[in-house]
């Protein structure tokens, strides 16, 4: 095995001990940023080399912050990408000019900030996303990054992330999750993400839940944020992936995006990146910017992330599924989101396999997850080898009651494994196959399909 490779894996171990909350059950101490400072100070502040663009919400994050990336790319500028979770490899957390880092990148930089971390007493708190944030800051600025993205892990207010001085803040879709650790009302939530906000710094202001709107704008008008609101920009989509964006100073473009079928959360993603950049560095631009701002965002992927596919071969068993539809959605709005999505694509019959984290099964999710499951035929549940997944107990007790209001209700199985999972699936004779719940579960699928 090559020397990167060995000190990879050797880094890779160090950060799994340091107890993953993604992984774990146990809840993230968010009160905190002392942990970090006294690291990135030790660190020599790498997180004061560059200039940079913070997002928080609920859902979004990651595609936003990617289609921006990509705008910030097509326009010159060298550009990092800090974001989470990760699907398979932990290095698409870290990305430079869209490409994830090396290996042996990653593990020189991590090396030296575990390095700092080993010897530190007991009272200084760090955790496993604190040291990844840390990491990110030291290998954009060892890159001589122009413009970095990132993307807060969990909140806003006390997020690794906060430590930096910003020129643009970013909020997302905003919902109900990690309601244990944010609180219990959308309102109490947004307060914890508009912890990101800085006084005369605008914020770009995804759409919203309407209900959210008034008082995000008081909040942001207390806060002394300058507020622009994506939702300005109208986007209307025509015939033959043409789309029309009327943007807020009366301009007008019809714009040949090569994709038909926009969904809802691609379409705010869009709406949000394309205005953010407007923001930054061209308040009045021509059409040819424009269109090139446009063109480079749709330019733009993530796995895991209503991503559907046709003829998917797995080919260990030699079997083809027809259709498949991956997405990592794991709370209430994004649910709503991948249903919807489905009914556009005309896919109204299918088998869903489902795995969920624990403390994801909160009564919010029970609504949309009775309409995902009404046009299935066949639900097979499984758990993600992750110590925070729901036991097939547990999650089955929390499906059945959506199951047996149903008439016919759908079959119900367990699987071990997500390869068992898959293979029920392809037995179950389905014209389609859904996979979501849990980001975990897709990497472990996407590396059984070799994907």
């Amino acid at each position: 095995m090559h020397s990167d490779d060995i000190l990879y894996q050797q880094v890779l171990q160090q950060l799994e001990e340091r107890g993953n909350y993604e992984r774990s059950a146990q809840s993230r101490d968010i009160s905190k940023l002392a942990g970090i400072q006294h690291l990135l100070k030790d660190l020599d502040e790498p997180h004061k080399s560059c200039q940079y663009i913070h997002i928080a919400g609920t859902n979004g994050k990651g595609l936003t912050g990617a289609m921006l990336s990509h705008i910030l790319q097509g326009e010159g500028y060298t550009t990092g990408f800090y974001s989470s979770p990760h699907v398979i490899d932990i290095r698409e957390r870290i990305s430079i000019n869209g490409q994830m880092v090396s290996k042996g990148q990653f593990a020189k930089y991590a090396s030296r900030v575990l390095q700092n971390v080993k010897n530190y007493p007991a009272h200084i708190y760090l955790s496993y996303f604190d040291i990844l944030t840390a990491l990110a800051f030291l290998i954009f600025k060892e890159a001589q990054i122009e413009w970095a993205i990132l993307e807060t892990g969990l909140g806003g207010k006390a997020d690794s992330t906060n430590v930096t001085e910003k020129k643009l803040s970013i909020l997302t879709p905003i919902s109900y999750d990690h309601m244990n650790v944010l609180g219990t009302s959308l309102e109490a939530i947004a307060e914890e993400k508009l912890g990101i906000v800085r006084e005369h710094i605008p914020t770009v202001v995804a759409p919203q839940i309407k209900p959210l709107m008034p008082w995000l704008k008081k909040r942001l008008h207390d806060l002394g944020s300058p507020a622009v609101f994506a939702e300005e920009l109208v986007i209307d989509q025509k015939n033959n992936g043409n789309y029309q964006l009327q943007w807020p100073n009366g301009s007008q473009d019809i714009i040949d995006l090569k994709k038909e079928g926009l969904s809802v959360p691609e379409q705010q993603c869009l709406q949000t990146a394309l205005m953010a950049y407007r923001v930054l560095h061209a308040p009045r631009p021509d059409k040819k910017q424009r269109t090139s701002w446009c063109r480079n965002a749709m330019n733009t992927r993530l796995p895991g992330r209503l991503e559907y596919h046709k003829q998917v071969i797995w080919r260990k068993n030699k079997l083809e599924f027809p259709n498949m539809v991956f997405d990592g959605g794991h709370n209430a709005a994004a649910l709503e989101a991948l249903y919807k999505q489905l009914m556009s694509w005309n896919i109204k019959q299918y088998t869903l396999i489902l795995g969920f984290a624990e403390d994801k099964m909160v009564q919010a999710l029970k609504q949309p997850l009775l309409d995902l499951c009404l046009p299935a035929t066949c639900i097979i549940i499984t758990k993600a080898q992750s110590p925070r997944a729901a036991s097939l107990e547990r999650l089955t007790n929390f499906i059945l009651p959506a199951c047996n209001s149903m008439d016919p209700p759908p079959v119900l199985q367990q699987a071990n494994t997500a390869e068992d999972a898959l293979l029920r699936a392809y037995h179950s004779h389905p014209l389609a196959v859904i996979i979501s719940g849990s980001f975990y579960l897709l990497g472990e699928i996407f590396q059984i399909l070799e994907k």
